[in-house]
């Protein structure tokens, strides 16, 4: 009898690397994508019943593991097929995942599991097969499910869309072609084998590029070219090398290439049937084969942990990709501009790779589950079920340590380095750079922009924080929280202190950015490549300065060793204390210490605070807009009427600054008068509509009296919207920013906005909303606002749309998600893609009730 008596976590997360040939390039600090877990079992053999301890390791993996890659015609998508039935669209123009489609069934351990991609050559659909024998065509704008059809295989190994986008290709486990008519679902087959029983690794299949001739193996490994509209058979091939695995067409469809079991790759003529040469390297099953687009390399992917470049015109490897912590590699592909290549491995990453000099440039990863950070840090048993689900999260990460991803994975997922562990949002106010990730993707000089390396910031490791015990209730209007910070071996930096989210104190200020008060800078002129322009030159010199770079922020030293106590005011109901502090460099941020409270105060009537600036008419007459002033009019407006319900009507404040009346002084004069009157359980909502610019690493609201100047008497920076915000006792605040980028939005400001407005949101734990637009844009507007303002108003007019949960309240996130949809989809219609970024990191709360 074999009893299970303990599964415990074995230190713990494996990892995945980000090494190439270059050891230059591998960082120890790794995404933790495995746990190894060690099961422990109390056995009884013989008939005396003798006792034993028998272990037995497994491991769980936290990711979905990639069994197929390809990559859209047009070069802006990589489709990962994965072993959980779904498949990750990762736009690379943005360096983030567009889509998670979903939709293929089946049970068992890889029923469903997705074995082929292939986009539509206009790059406007992607069709899957599956090992349920299902495929399935998708629209890659939408991310929806268009068409289904049902092999008679179980597994289906390669799919093709015709160049017309009218006909369906696929290859399956039955030796078998079919063609779908996708207009009428209608299809035809015929047999590539005799021999249907035969077993085999793999059957791989190949479409020429025009649809018109398919490649197939037999039971002897011959290969065999057909007419795939008549089904016959054209030309059998040698079959000398072995069991073939893998095969791919060259573009002009004149030479083929075959991987084997054995690691060699055969290269044909088609039209002779020949061997041209046979390509060597590989000591393992060769998975995946591909050409590149000018069919002058090619690309294979093996279960010898590597993926390797060839000549095709030599036969000779020109690169082998590789990483710390290998895994057979399942699938490749090479982008139209062969620029980038692409590898899906076991390990459950998708890796994007410089072709040029065989360096990794990113890896995109879905995550399925977490080991919820207990069980990490206390080195406590932990079961499987203990491992926690995740639903649609995805990070992308640089061999540097620079991300981005989706919150749920950022708030669950780990990073490693030897045997410390770490939360990847501890490095958020550094490293969340998704405009790093998108100028790699790009072939972009990212050297001036890399500050320093997460390896480089771990040698200042985050201190621990300790919070004393609090009562479990309290009748008392505010309550003493007093806590501890031990050095971790890199000093102590800023102290954040958060009430329910909402950051209510930190003891550290920022350092003033390299500003030439008095030059004069267009707006127009500050474009993505001014702004990197600008941010080099602050690298430059802080570097120049200060050797290593440092993070933003600055603060007194501590020493190793830091008490203090803060008084919180008290709101009704639950009260969350949360603590972190950074390191002396202020890189890394501690784990969040929290401990609550519940107060018996009796509720008091909430009062709602908006704040509405609008500004079309500036000192620098050349930037004014057209609907800035009246955006700020109509959403105060509509909060007013909408929110009655929520609050009381005379316990709601709106106040309106358009044109001259929003200068600087005036509005931080007017925000100042706010902070006086608020109370934690009030309500703060800040528009601003105008001009917003990047500059010198920081985001700037131009006021009205900008007259051309790059002067900080007219423009508010992101480090003063955070100062006002932590003077603000409201722990409710939502700010709205319906901003116009007089440069241009291209894909810098878009991937800088994102960072910095994220990076805000978090710092201060509250709800943004913004979205940026060209100067064009917004002077154009759309029926009577700003685009993003329009839906914005829509959503705040009793719409029924925005309440997913049918509570009938609508809450900011509710909001915030429908304003998003709404922007996206209008813009793509007008032909001026415009995507809000929608940053919650604040608690949920209800905006207006339906009526």
């Amino acid at each position: 009898m074999k009893r299970l008596l303990l599964l415990s976590l074995a230190i713990c997360l494996i990892t995945t690397g980000c090494a190439s040939t270059e050891k230059a390039n591998v960082s120890p600090v790794q995404l933790a994508l495995e746990a190894k877990m060690v099961l422990v079992f109390d056995t009884e053999e013989g008939e005396r019943g003798q006792r034993k301890t028998e272990k037995q390791e497994v491991s769980v993996s936290l990711t979905a593991r990639v069994y197929a890659v390809a990559f859209s015609p047009d070069g802006r998508y990589v489709a990962s097929g994965l072993d959980d039935k779904t498949i990750s669209l990762w736009d690379v123009s943005q360096g983030k995942c567009a889509h998670i489609l979903k939709g293929h069934k089946g049970s068992g351990s890889t029923a469903g599991s997705i074995a082929s991609l292939s986009f539509s050559q206009d790059s406007t659909k992607l069709v899957s097969g599956s090992y349920d024998g299902g495929v399935t065509i998708w629209d890659v704008v939408t991310g929806k499910e268009t068409i289904t059809f049902q092999t008679n295989g179980k597994t289906v190994n390669t799919v093709f869309i015709s160049p017309d986008n009218r006909v369906i290709i696929t290859g399956d486990d039955t030796q078998q072609i079919m063609v779908w008519n996708m207009s009428t679902g209608n299809n035809s087959s015929f047999k590539t084998a005799e021999g249907v029983g035969m077993t085999r690794t793999v059957t791989p299949y190949a479409f020429s590029r025009d649809g018109r001739q398919a490649l197939s193996t037999d039971e002897r490994n011959s290969l065999i070219l057909w007419d795939i509209s008549s089904g016959k058979e054209l030309k059998r091939f040698s079959a000398n090398h072995g069991e073939i695995t893998a095969l791919a067409f060259s573009p002009d469809g004149s030479r083929a290439i075959a991987g084997t079991s054995g690691g060699d790759l055969a290269l044909f003529d088609v039209a002779s049937g020949k061997d041209i040469r046979t390509l060597k390297g590989h000591n393992g099953l060769v998975r995946s084969v591909v050409f590149s687009k000018d069919g002058a390399y090619a690309f294979s992917g093996s279960h010898d942990d590597t993926a390797r470049l060839w000549e095709v015109s030599t036969g000779k490897e020109i690169g082998q990709l590789t990483t710390d912590n290998p895994k057979k590699v399942n699938a490749v592909a090479i982008s139209p501009d062969q620029r980038l290549l692409v590898t899906g491995s076991l390990d459950g990453a998708t890796r994007i790779w410089n072709r040029s000099t065989s360096r990794e440039i990113v890896k995109m990863v879905k995550l399925i589950k977490y080991l919820p950070h207990f069980h990490i840090r206390a080195g406590a048993a932990a079961k499987e079920d203990d491992f926690k689900p995740l639903l649609d999260a995805w990070v992308v990460m640089t061999p540097d340590g620079y991300y981005t991803g989706s919150p749920s994975a950022l708030e669950n997922i780990s990073v490693v380095k030897g045997f410390s562990i770490y939360k990847i949002d501890q490095f958020y106010d550094v490293f969340y750079r998704p405009d790093i990730i998108i100028a790699g993707l790009r072939g972009e000089d990212t050297r001036g922009l890399v500050t320093l390396t997460m390896e480089d910031a771990l040698k200042n490791p985050p201190p621990e924080v300790e919070i004393a015990s609090v009562p479990k209730s309290t009748d008392e209007e505010s309550l003493r929280i007093r806590y501890n910070v031990s050095s971790g071996g890199g000093g102590i930096g800023e102290v954040r202190v958060f009430h329910n989210g909402k950051l209510i104190y930190s003891d550290g200020y920022y350092k003033s950015v390299v500003k030439k008060s008095g030059d004069n800078v267009a707006l127009a002129s500050l474009n993505g490549a001014a702004v990197y322009e600008s941010m080099r030159a602050i690298t430059v010199k802080e570097k120049a300065a200060a050797g290593p770079v440092a993070g933003p922020i600055v603060t007194q030293t501590k020493g190793d060793s830091f008490k203090s106590e803060i008084a919180v005011e008290a709101i009704p109901g639950v009260n969350e204390i949360s603590i972190a502090a950074f390191n002396k460099d202020n890189t890394i941020q501690s784990k969040m210490e929290t401990v609550a409270f519940k107060s018996t105060l009796a509720p008091k009537d909430p009062h709602l605070y908006i704040l509405a600036v609008g500004i079309d008419k500036y000192k620098d007459g050349s930037i004014n807009l057209a609907f800035s002033a009246k955006d700020a009019r109509d959403v105060a407006a509509k909060l007013l009427a909408q929110s009655v319900g929520i609050y009381k009507r005379e316990n709601i404040h709106p106040l309106v600054l358009t044109d001259n009346e929003a200068t600087k002084k005036n509005i931080l004069g007017k925000i100042a008068e706010l902070a006086g009157r608020m109370k934690p359980t009030d309500g703060l909502v800040i528009f601003v509509a105008g001009h917003g610019v990047l500059y010198q690493n920081s985001y700037y609201l131009i006021a009205h009296d900008y007259n051309g100047n790059i002067n900080e008497e007219a423009m508010i920076s992101s480090n003063e919207i955070m100062e006002m915000s932590k003077k603000i006792k409201s722990l409710n605040q939502l700010f709205i920013f319906d901003t116009c980028h007089a440069g241009g939005v291209d894909w810098i400001v878009s991937g800088l906005y994102d960072a910095r407005m994220s990076i805000l949101a978090r710092q201060m734990g509250l709800h943004i909303f913004a979205s940026a637009s060209s100067m064009q844009e917004a002077r154009d507007g759309y029926k009577g606002n700003g685009l993003f303002t329009h839906t914005l108003l829509k959503g705040l007019s009793n719409n029924k749309d925005c309440n997913k949960n049918n509570d009938g309240k609508i809450t900011i996130e509710e909001l915030g998600e429908y304003t998003k949809i709404e922007t996206t989809e209008i813009s793509r219609k007008t032909g001026h893609e415009q995507v809000p970024m929608i940053i919650n990191f604040g608690n949920d709360y209800p905006v207006y009730e339906l009526r």
